[in-house]
């Protein structure tokens, strides 16, 4: 942190040393206003996140009520699309998809597969 005794040296410095006819330079015009000010951000922000320094009491409440919202969407979500899942051909008894454990198609292919193994007869 710089001074203010240091700041007002390096702004003489830099005003003696151009013309009045000059235009501050980019580095000058970004250097921050500090005057008084100790805080350079405003005390009372209201924001959908909570502002500047957000924790509120029941942060855990809180989050632990998000994430039952989002797990409820993603598993009536996954059921949706597991309930319409269709396979256009029969995978390979080798083939491992994940979907095996889920896909209603699958599931019943696999069983005529193991009934035919059983029986010992061939397609």
């Amino acid at each position: 942190m710089i001074s203010r005794v240091a700041e007002e040296k390096s702004r003489k410095l830099i005003s003696s040393n151009r013309s009045s006819n000059t235009t501050p330079s980019p580095v000058e015009t970004l250097r921050p206003n500090r005057g008084n000010q100790t805080n350079s951000y405003p005390k009372h922000v209201w924001s959908p996140a909570g502002g500047w320094y957000a924790q509120p009491a029941n942060w855990r409440a809180n989050t632990l009520i998000a994430g039952a919202a989002m797990f409820g969407i993603v598993a009536i979500t996954w059921k949706f699309s597991a309930d319409r899942e269709r396979w256009a051909h029969k995978p390979e008894p080798w083939e491992w998809h994940p979907s095996r454990y889920w896909s209603k198609q699958l599931i019943e292919w696999d069983k005529e597969d193991k009934l035919k193994e059983a029986n010992g007869t061939k397609e």
